[in-house]
């Protein structure tokens, strides 16, 4: 006899840039492991593999559950409405949400959209078992009782005591995963003793570090590899260097397993030779978050390290081989042409030296301290959140326009796109040429607007599901209609 499904996890992503199912996200394999841990019935589906309102429909109706958890982050919210709006004209069942938006947006999500109905706050897995426990199994414990709550009651909005984070990492089960895909995310730690104002992670998991064991580690890092020899490993801690001696175990459980590729984010701090050859020995690929050259702009995000501090960090990890890539923000509050030359001159010295450069546009998600603080210098001028991917201009600052920042982040990506491609052909001299010039001379060549728009539109063809710049000076999301059935809806807070 089938079982019912006690909860139905969606997770709201629909952006495919290939035709091949996705899976869910990491914190939604965490919550479908903890909650099968206690004998709950759980499936998980993702939005994104249903292209029609009539299959989540079907899918819904097939499944039955008997409540609907929704995880989200900010871009993804206006489809967390239209998908509670679904669930409740099929099913009518309680819909919970959760994730990095619902936990510091709960109020706004409750007032707008009458078809959620409870918010989980920050790091969920107890809190949704108790919930499972009060709607499923009848315990006694009010909704008034279970931490960690947003929900709605006579019309009023109630809001529960905050949950103590868990401790002791090593009781949660390893996430339920798909094997089949050859890359994995991994979690060693919660927590970040950083507080950069752009930044939800120390906010949802605090400031004190809590780190699963190594051996925990290694064991869940056993498991997967047993299932798939073929797997490369993508570590989400904010900064796995902070503790030298762990990081040090860590690689070298992972040289001796053999991994053909493993990523982490690391922090710009003076590392010990015997450390950077271990790293090098794993063959550790590492992300550090510069965001900025501009030193006062770095310090109004509490991030307090000097240009010559990232230079000979990578200068240290590149001369032993290893690979760096080196993260930026273009648009922080308070950016002007100064800031950005200063960017882009030290985007030019990272790749003299070979840094891999990864560009984003600055988001002020809410939550963070920018969001909370309107003292910063930025004005959002598209708050529709679907249209805050990494690669959009939504805000614009006292000296620079939204188009003006497009236009700079666009001359920076093409720039660093024809070096990188120049530098896998046989064009040493053209190369050269690019080397050559500082990233000011290239910036002001290709910000002649009329020219440049132009040339952006009519010769370089952007792939399906990113970002394009069209002749209006607007971004928009070009596949996300083509891809999803949803409507349109612009969410305002």
């Amino acid at each position: 006899m089938k079982k019912n499904i006690d909860i139905l996890l969606i997770d709201p992503k629909i952006n495919k840039l290939r035709d091949e199912p996705l899976f869910p996200r990491l914190g939604i394999c965490y919550l479908t492991a903890y909650l099968m841990k206690y004998n709950y019935n759980i499936q998980t589906i993702v939005l994104g593999n249903y292209n029609s309102k009539e299959k989540l429909i079907s899918v819904l109706k097939k499944i039955n559950p008997r409540l609907i958890g929704i995880s989200c982050l900010t871009p993804e919210i206006p489809y967390v409405y239209k998908i509670a709006q679904i669930t409740k004209e099929a099913l009518n069942v309680p819909v919970i949400a959760g994730g990095t938006h619902p936990s510091f947006a709960a109020k706004d999500i409750l007032k707008n959209c009458k078809n959620v109905d409870i918010v989980v706050k920050n790091e969920g897995e107890i809190t949704l078992k108790e919930l499972l426990d009060h709607f499923i199994r009848k315990k006694s414990k009010s909704l008034r009782e279970i931490h960690g709550l947003i929900f709605r009651e006579n019309g009023h909005i109630v809001e529960t005591e905050n949950r103590a984070l868990i401790n002791n990492l090593d009781d949660l089960p390893f996430p339920l995963r798909n094997y089949s895909v050859d890359f994995q995310t991994i979690m060693c730690s919660r927590g970040c003793i950083f507080n950069c104002r752009y930044c939800l992670w120390c906010k949802i998991h605090g400031r004190k570090m809590r780190y699963r064991s190594v051996k925990n580690v290694t064991d869940e890092i056993d498991s997967i590899l047993n299932k798939n020899p073929n797997t490369e490993f993508y570590f989400i801690d904010s900064a796995l260097n902070i503790n030298d001696d762990y990081l040090k175990n860590l690689c070298e459980v992972i040289s001796s397993r053999k991994i053909r590729r493993v990523q982490m984010y690391f922090c710009i701090k003076n590392m010990n030779s015997n450390l950077i050859k271990s790293i090098k020995k794993a063959h550790i690929i590492v992300f550090i978050g510069v965001e900025s050259g501009s030193k006062k702009i770095r310090e109004s995000l509490n991030k307090n390290f000097q240009n010559s501090d990232v230079l000979d960090f990578c200068d240290k990890l590149r001369k032993t081989g290893i690979s760096v890539c080196a993260g930026f923000m273009l648009g922080l509050p308070g950016e002007n042409k100064q800031s950005l030359l200063q960017t882009f001159n030290l985007i030019h010295e990272l790749l003299r030296r070979r840094v891999i450069i990864a560009l984003f546009s600055f988001m002020p998600f809410p939550g963070t301290d920018i969001w909370n603080n309107r003292n910063y210098d930025y004005e959002i001028i598209d708050r529709d959140f679907r249209h805050w991917t990494d690669d959009y201009v939504c805000i614009r600052t006292s000296e620079l326009s939204a188009e003006e920042l497009a236009s700079y982040a666009w001359s920076l990506r093409i720039i660093h796109t024809l070096r990188m491609q120049w530098r896998s052909y046989p064009l040493k001299i053209l190369s050269n040429i690019i080397n050559f010039f500082p990233y000011f001379f290239w910036e002001r060549l290709f910000h002649i607007n009329a020219f440049y728009h132009r040339i952006v539109n009519r010769i370089f063809t952007l792939p399906k599901n990113r970002i394009t710049l069209r002749k209006s000076k607007k971004f928009y999301y070009s596949t996300i209609d083509d891809m999803c059935f949803l409507d349109r809806i612009s969410t305002k807070f």
